[in-house]
């Protein structure tokens, strides 16, 4: 996904949606031919829905946005002290470099143990802390911020918190808003998808096995857009460059037609080559468009394989 996130800056949200979408593999053409003056928005409701359903999306963010919260940072947080630079000054002799080796190595152990016994004394405070406010304030136990905060607010002026608690406080307040909503959308959500199964039935009735409206034009587009993205990824892979990672990346132009938007006497010459080589290359108009699904298909089949995906 790493290709996709930087594109996502670089290119419009429609663009880079669709990127997303096609990465995900999600297989209908109506929604790739979408474009910013498009005016269905049922198949953006399916897009939304099968994201829903297929990759519990509400779920994902609702962890990551816990897991970085004041509640989650309480259990997860990194040792913020700078790392201090050791040198070493390898000894001359063998023998005296397999001594220092059994050295570092004895160092290492004793590091660990010491780093063990200190995440068993932590577990057994917090668990203290846990056992002494049971049922506190009408919740199974309180952390260990909590804690403190409560202990605080009891023996000093309410009026009189300092910044840092009123932050506290609010972001905990957050926090319980979002489970809270999490907890009813949890509770609530069969309602949403048996709803959406309506829907599904009636797109299937009106949808044409011809692909009528659909705007071939944008799917091509597309198409070009995804090949551009898989060749460059084929080439980084072949040659063996080095990943990637400076934000100031710059992809190169994906696409003729992202290039010259706005041009629309350089769009339509495009457009008209475009349909000069489809008439050479095709007898009809429906066969083409079949030959551009099963290519959209196969392209949607292909991207796991290229691109590497970074979660967050």
């Amino acid at each position: 996904m790493l290709v996709f996130t930087r594109l996502i800056f670089l290119l419009d949200t429609i663009w880079a949606t669709k990127l997303c979408f096609a990465y995900l593999q999600y297989p209908a053409i109506e929604f790739y031919a979408l474009s910013e003056s498009s005016k269905n928005n049922r198949p953006l409701l399916l897009a939304f829905a099968w994201l829903l359903g297929t990759q519990d999306i509400l779920s994902v963010i609702t962890h990551i946005n816990l897991s970085n919260s004041v509640l989650g940072r309480e259990c997860s947080r990194l040792n913020s002290v700078q790392k201090k630079e050791t040198q070493y000054n390898i000894p001359e002799t063998f023998s005296a470099q397999i001594n220092n080796i059994l050295y570092l190595n004895g160092k290492v152990n004793y590091n660990i143990k010491e780093i063990s016994e200190l995440i068993s004394e932590k577990a057994k405070l917090i668990s203290k802390i846990h056992t002494a406010s049971v049922e506190v304030c009408g919740l199974p136990h309180l952390s260990v911020s909590e804690t403190a905060l409560v202990k605080r607010i009891s023996t000093t002026n309410k009026n009189a918190l300092s910044n840092e608690d009123k932050k506290y406080i609010k972001e905990l307040s957050t926090i319980a808003s979002l489970l809270d909503i999490h907890m009813k959308w949890s509770k609530k959500k069969h309602i949403f998808f048996e709803w959406m199964v309506t829907v599904v039935q009636e797109h299937n009735k009106s949808l044409n096995t011809s692909f009528e409206g659909v705007d071939w034009n944008e799917v091509s587009k597309f198409i070009s857009l995804l090949c551009s993205v898989i060749e460059e990824k084929l080439e980084t892979l072949s040659s063996k460059e080095e990943t990637i990672n400076s934000q100031d990346y710059e992809p190169k132009c994906i696409s003729r037609l992202l290039k010259v938007q706005g041009n629309n006497t350089e769009i339509e010459r495009w457009l008209m080559e475009i349909s000069g080589d489809l008439t050479k290359k095709t007898e009809d108009l429906d066969k083409r468009k079949e030959e551009l699904s099963e290519k959209l298909k196969e392209i949607l089949q292909s991207i796991p394989h290229c691109i590497e995906v970074s979660f967050l």
